[in-house]
């Protein structure tokens, strides 16, 4: 093993060797050291990569500054967890100024190449008009896109919104779907409505649902076990009925 390379790929594996303690010992501050080299010779992963070790501290001070600095040079060469890291960076204000309009735009770059983050992060901006025109079309956009790749904050968006009928047309059989999705990987907050919704779904039928009584109850004794008094209203009626 070259334990004094000069190619910015060979450096960037020396650091991650000491960095994980890979057939040398664990060593944050040799990792750091060959880190730097690399990002130095403009290799991207080694430049996220040290952005990550600035933003936490390993082997050196946390720095915010040189986390954005080494993020935002990673960024620019198109590396999407980057481009994501420095877009939430502007969201925080850590070692920039506060600016959605430049996390909007890095979370846009990141997002079309497919960072699920970046995805559900975009189109919460869409969905509020943060630092973008309010777009709820958008925002569904890239909720789908983020709960295709099992974001449960996404699947539980896009279910909604077509429950809703917000931003998409009014589907109870694909609100179904994604609010199941969002269900089975216990979506918190937000469980309870999730399931108040499916109960409604079932509870009215149409949009693509037959209706169906017990699974109507089901749904909306999970969600007023979950404390939804809408729920629990619903299912005080039913009792009457």
């Amino acid at each position: 093993m070259n334990l004094n390379p000069t190619s910015a790929q060979e450096q960037f594996e020396l650091a991650k060797k000491y960095d994980n303690g890979e057939d040398v010992p664990k060593d944050p501050e040799k990792a750091y050291y060959w880190y730097t080299k690399s990002a130095e010779q403009d290799y991207a992963e080694a430049q996220f990569r040290l952005g990550f070790v600035y933003f936490n501290g390993l082997g050196v001070p946390i720095d915010q500054n040189k986390a954005a600095y080494w993020y935002t040079k990673a960024a620019e060469q198109g590396h999407a967890e980057a481009q994501c890291q420095i877009a939430d960076s502007y969201v925080m204000g850590e070692g920039m100024p506060k600016d959605m309009e430049k996390a909007n735009f890095w979370y846009t770059k990141s997002a079309e190449q497919g960072n699920v983050w970046a995805q559900i992060c975009i189109g919460d901006s869409y969905l509020k008009g943060d630092g973008v025109p309010k777009d709820k079309e958008k925002a569904c956009y890239w909720f789908t896109k983020s709960a295709e790749q099992g974001n449960v904050y996404a699947q539980y968006n896009i279910g909604s919104a077509y429950f809703l009928g917000d931003g998409v047309p009014k589907d109870y059989k694909k609100a179904q779907y994604w609010l199941t999705k969002a269900i089975e990987q216990k979506i918190e907050p937000g469980m309870d409505v999730a399931c108040y919704f499916l109960g409604k779904t079932y509870d009215r039928g149409g949009e693509g649902v037959q209706r169906d009584r017990e699974k109507a109850i089901y749904w909306y004794t999970k969600s007023a076990e979950l404390g939804n008094q809408s729920a629990q209203r619903e299912l005080a009626t039913m009792s009457k009925g």
